[in-house]
């Protein structure tokens, strides 16, 4: 076997980490395998000329001429389409111009407006005045206002335990006390 400085056996031996330098291997260090290739050789994709799709007899489809021939009933709709939009004039039709119509459109439509019934209210409107709760408070209010209130209550608590801890802290003095300590300061201004 010719020289190959082959690294793929050396993997988890003690051997430097290239074998096969001077070409004295008799065999391959990794026996080959299907798939270790670079893919399938080229022209294996292409189709096979002897194996191609056929069509199928019984699936056959008639074309338009055959049925045209043999069938012409079945290229007739059997329902039209109703008509949407009027005809398209003929060339020979002439417009009808200079319609004038004497009527004051305004007016007739105050007019209509004004003489027209009010509109009736559904039978089915609730009357929300008299509903139970009218003008009562909603629950759902009462508990958000007890919570709001029970959390004013805690910061309260809460700041006048800090002023009586405060309070703990400062004494007054008697006057032998503060005459002392007037006396004390003084001294220390005078140099």
């Amino acid at each position: 076997m010719p020289p190959t400085a082959s690294t793929f056996h050396t993997k988890g031996s003690t051997v430097g980490a290239t074998s096969n330098i001077s070409g004295e291997m008799t065999q391959k260090s990794v026996p080959d395998r299907g798939g270790r290739g670079f893919g399938k050789p080229p022209g294996a994709c292409a189709p096979d000329t002897q194996k191609r799709m056929q069509a199928s007899a019984a699936k056959k489809v008639a074309t338009l001429s055959e049925v045209k021939k043999t069938n012409p009933d079945l290229l007739q709709p059997s329902q039209l389409k109703p008509k949407i939009r009027p005809d398209v004039p003929k060339n020979g039709d002439a417009p009808v111009m200079n319609l004038v119509s004497s009527k004051n459109f305004i007016v007739a439509n105050a007019v209509e407006t004004i003489l027209a019934a009010p509109k009736k209210s559904s039978d089915g409107a609730r009357d929300f005045l008299s509903k139970q709760d009218y003008g009562k408070t909603p629950k759902y209010l009462n508990k958000v206002k007890a919570d709001i209130d029970d959390e004013k209550s805690y910061i309260a608590n809460l700041m006048q335990q800090q002023q009586e801890e405060e309070s703990r802290k400062v004494r007054p003095l008697s006057e032998d006390e503060r005459q002392s300590l007037i006396d004390g300061l003084k001294a220390k201004r005078r140099p």
